[in-house]
């Protein structure tokens, strides 16, 4: 198999895994969202600290679904494959949007997510995002 033709079918995976996280996202279940990650995970989002391991992820995951009215979508613009098939990044974009005290919140940013297979399946080894619109922007 060429390097693109891998990289499309890890796509195709990706894009699986995102599409099951979305739906979880809308159901607002930061466990199944953290599951999604490798133990030693890191969730890296803007304007919070660092959340590693599972545990602090899915309060990093909870917190976000907690905001009122919030509405998020993400999909990969691209997916690679390292040579050992072993690990893998997304690049892509996404939007968010949430009601605050000063009104409606609306942001879209981009991300990159660093995969590594572990036992057979594709986890979230880290994700880090971050916002296109200016802080005083991005932040309610």
């Amino acid at each position: 198999m060429t390097n693109a033709a891998a990289d499309a079918q890890l796509k195709a995976i990706i894009d699986g895994l995102n599409s099951a996280a979305m739906d979880a996202f809308r159901r607002g279940d930061s466990e199944t969202l953290a599951a999604g990650f490798t133990a030693d995970g890191k969730l890296l989002a803007p304007n919070a600290p660092m959340a590693v391991g599972r545990h602090a992820v899915a309060s990093g995951w909870r917190q976000l679904c907690a905001l009122p009215n919030v509405t998020a979508s993400w999909h990969a613009i691209s997916v690679e494959q390292a040579r050992s098939a072993d690990l893998a990044f997304e690049v892509g974009a996404y939007s968010l949007a949430f009601d605050s005290d000063s009104g409606r919140v609306q942001d879209v940013g981009k991300y990159v997510v660093v995969w590594r297979k572990e036992g057979g399946a594709w986890r979230i080894a880290a994700d880090v995002l971050n916002s296109d619109l200016p802080p005083r922007q991005s932040r309610s």
